[in-house]
């Protein structure tokens, strides 16, 4: 499936996008599928950075007093995503502290952690690590702001990947429910839908009369009943 999109990822300083200020910025270009660009940098806050922050992402006052300031970056940043889709985990977290910049408001951003609780409805966690894992993604250094880009793209095609092996007449029906609304996610659910309808039909496996087919493809042995059903426990009953 051809994809085109930037993966962006912040550290900030807290989560308030209006109090706080964002220290770290990394961002992965995917053009028609494959990843042709990296781009990251730190950023000056211009304040200091609380000690859980550190502790959390391991960035110092010291690594910053020398990085350009946001006002200063913008017009990189700006350069490298354009108006390409916005990926991310949490994404309109991130894009809340750019838009205090006025920064990609008109950009589409396709938010990972929608996609997985729509496809993944039965996950447990939805966090970045827990999902990288469901995939078996690696997360190198979560909490910095590159590899949890990385980790985000990754996690975005698997999920396109696995979402293109639903049935398409389930597909069909996620993009007839959202066909007037403004979803973010509808293009990704079409394209999907797409995908599955053009993939060869998938015969479910054969199972011989008489046989049970278990979940791991191992045979079991066909169900009977006992010859001599066994007495009902009474005080084994009036116990649970």
């Amino acid at each position: 499936m051809p994809l085109t999109c930037v993966a962006l990822d912040l550290e900030t300083t807290g989560l308030d996008a209006e109090r706080d200020a964002i220290i770290e910025i990394g961002c992965v270009k995917l053009e028609d599928g494959r990843i042709t660009d990296e781009w990251s940098t730190l950023v000056n806050p211009g304040r200091p950075i609380p000690l859980g922050i550190t502790q959390l992402t391991s960035i110092t006052d010291a690594q910053v007093a020398s990085a350009p300031p946001l006002a200063l970056v913008g017009p990189a940043l700006l350069r490298f995503v354009g108006s390409l889709p916005i990926v991310g985990h949490n994404i309109g977290f991130d894009l809340g502290f750019l838009a205090q910049f006025e920064l990609f408001r008109a950009n589409l951003a396709i938010d990972t952690f929608d996609l997985a609780t729509v496809l993944l409805p039965r996950q447990a966690r939805y966090n970045l690590a827990s999902l990288a894992a469901h995939f078996n993604i690696t997360l190198t250094d979560a909490h910095r702001a590159l590899d949890d880009a990385r980790a985000s793209l990754r996690l975005f095609l698997a999920l396109v990947e696995y979402g293109s092996r639903l049935p398409a007449p389930l597909l069909a029906e996620i993009g007839r429910l959202t066909s007037h609304s403004a979803w973010a996610l509808r293009p990704i659910f079409k394209e999907m839908t797409t995908q599955a309808a053009a993939a060869p039909s998938r015969t479910p496996p054969q199972v011989a009369p008489g046989r049970l087919r278990w979940t791991d493809g191992a045979d079991g042995a066909p169900l009977r009943p006992r010859r001599v059903p066994e007495a009902l426990d009474s005080e084994a009953v009036a116990a649970l």
